[in-house]
């Protein structure tokens, strides 16, 4: 009986702390997956509607400040526009990352949140400061009374809503009392402002295929960058066994790595840098995998082992305004990688160090204005999803990305502006994307303005007036000499 009261008396206590705990819902993707918007209007807004009536105590955003110290001001609104509160609160200076930093801010009082009414929350801006984002996802859902599009938030911007929400999260409290929650919502293309360098952040880091002796690696940057691996076992995790390296300047990134063994655990280390920042290895992401069985099914050709194909030299045509840039300027951005002798990256120690194998280079030419590129269709077939091509200018800033049908192997591209560019062609199989050529510099030579070939014909014209008209001024005056004389 003294048992049975111990456990009862020993529940009792329990059970508030229960009902107390704090209750955490979360819709935030992947840092890896945020992106920063670089504000410039003044500030910006994010809308949102509870699922319930609450009592908020606060919220959080995710930031940064790469400028100083300085003030920003939170002014939550209702529905029509009247001020429910206002806090002016201190944001440091806090170095970019991937994601963000979660930056809370408590309320002076709680309020009182209807379901299903729409509130918004404005945020100053500072010169430096970012706010990050992702896309919004788009759920099926039944029986309810009213589908909103602020039930994961969205962003605001010069008064228009966007098709991304800011990362966000809701402190709050049930209206009887209670224990206190959170409830995060939606989180981060980053905006280049002139003149201010942006950090490279890799996303979408994964592992697209493995044998068991190789491994594919595939992820996306925001800025055009290099691209590199290193890996490590599970039983030495310090140990670099093998890498890859490829020096292309790209947004899109794939390495294929060889000499592993079969059924082992390993970390992969993926990196990129832009090249003219000297950026240092600020952005990794680490993958795990294992390597297959081996099999007589499994053993196939390594895809790495290959000769290497150098790229062909594409001579343009007479009086034509494509030239392509010899190698040297392809050796040179490797160069500034950092690579050594070996093709090793600086810094690691490199074993078995793959150099990826491409097809010969892009052929361009330059017809009528129009610039046009033609390729290979790669060994294995054309890609499912068909190809993507970036065109960066010389300091490696996106110009143009268009796709094109699996059955191409040409595009025309409307003509660039003068001075040297770089194409970069990639088979698309659903949204995985593998170059299927060596890039190509080219340069687009400065054209003639149909307003001098103008001038020069009008001047011809004069000239040749002015010299009829000399040379019958010429021969009547000799005509007349001779009358004169007779």
């Amino acid at each position: 009986m003294k048992k049975i009261l111990s456990l009862t008396l020993f529940f009792s206590i329990l059970l508030p702390m229960i009902t107390l705990a704090t209750v955490y819902y979360e819709y935030a993707p992947d840092p890896w997956n945020s992106q920063r918007y670089f504000n410039t209007s003044g500030y910006v807004e994010q809308v949102f509607q509870t699922r319930k009536d609450i009592l908020l105590t606060g919220f959080d955003f995710w930031l940064d400040n790469s400028g100083s110290t300085d003030d920003i001001t939170l002014t939550l609104y209702d529905e029509f526009g009247s001020v429910l509160s206002t806090k002016i609160v201190s944001l440091s200076s806090t170095p970019s990352k991937p994601g963000g930093k979660k930056f809370h801010v408590d309320l002076n009082s709680n309020i009182l949140l209807s379901g299903y009414s729409t509130y918004w929350v404005r945020i100053s801006s500072l010169p430096w400061m970012g706010v990050y984002y992702s896309p919004t996802t788009v759920f099926l859902t039944h029986n309810e009374d009213a589908i909103s599009p602020y039930l994961q938030g969205r962003a605001r911007i010069d008064g228009e809503d966007q098709d991304f929400s800011f990362k966000y999260a809701l402190h709050y409290l049930p209206p009887e009392g209670g224990g206190a929650s959170v409830e995060e919502g939606a989180v981060v293309v980053e905006q280049l402002e002139p003149g201010v360098p942006i950090q490279t952040v890799v996303t979408n880091a994964r592992v697209v295929a493995k044998t068991h002796h190789s491994v594919t690696l595939a992820w996306t940057t925001n800025v055009a960058a290099d691209s590199g691996a290193t890996l490590r076992t599970q039983l030495n995790p310090l140990y670099v066994v093998a890498s890859g390296y490829d020096p292309t300047l790209e947004l899109e990134h794939w390495l294929t790595i060889g000499g592993l063994g079969p059924d082992q655990l390993y970390f992969a280390d993926v990196f990129s840098r832009q090249l003219d920042q000297n950026e240092e290895l600020l952005t990794t992401y680490t993958i795990g995998f294992k390597t297959e069985k081996t099999s007589a099914n499994a053993i196939v050709e390594d895809p790495i082992n290959g000769e290497d194909t150098p790229p062909e030299d594409v001579a343009p045509e007479e009086g034509s305004e494509f030239v392509v840039v010899p190698d040297e300027v392809t050796d040179e951005l490797g160069q500034a990688a950092g690579e050594n002798e070996e093709g090793a990256i600086a810094g690691f120690d490199q074993i078995n160090t793959a150099e990826q194998q491409l097809p010969p280079g892009i052929e361009g030419s330059s017809a009528g204005g129009d610039v046009k590129f033609s390729w290979t269709e790669p060994e294995d077939g054309p890609p499912r999803d068909g190809y993507r091509i970036d065109i960066f200018d010389e300091e490696h800033n996106l110009e143009r990305q268009l796709y094109v049908d699996a059955d191409a192997t040409e595009a025309d591209i409307a003509q660039l502006t003068a001075g040297k560019h770089n194409i970069v062609i990639y088979a698309n199989d659903d949204q995985t994307f593998k170059k299927v050529a060596a890039p190509t510099d080219f340069l687009i030579r400065k054209g003639v303005s149909p307003i001098i070939w103008i001038g020069l014909a009008v001047l011809l014209i004069i000239g040749t007036t002015i010299g009829l008209s000399v040379w019958r001024y010429k021969k009547d005056q000799i005509q007349l000499a001779k009358f004169t004389n007779q």
